[in-house]
């Protein structure tokens, strides 16, 4: 069901999931994030399904790296604008 979704809360969400994961990686989590609320409107679930789809991705891209980093970058203007950097 949409309905008016926080971002940052869904990002945190989504980073809890894969705290076992990136703990494990030794991946080090960068976070840019907005002072105020960056709200879409969506399915909470489908949304944090995307970010974790997303931390899965890069946290793979990094498994021969020596001292991998992800920054996660959300953004608000116009649009809500999310970057996942790995």
């Amino acid at each position: 069901m949409n309905k008016l979704v926080d971002m940052s809360d869904a990002l945190i969400s989504a980073l809890s999931m894969m705290e076992p994961q990136l703990k494990h990686s030794n991946v080090r989590i960068r976070q840019i994030l907005p002072d105020q609320s960056v709200l879409v409107i969506g399915d909470r679930m489908r949304i944090e399904q995307v970010l974790v789809n997303l931390l899965r991705n890069a946290l793979d891209a990094l498994k021969s790296v020596s001292d991998p980093e992800i920054e996660v970058i959300l953004s608000k203007g116009e649009t809500a604008t999310l970057t996942v950097r790995d």
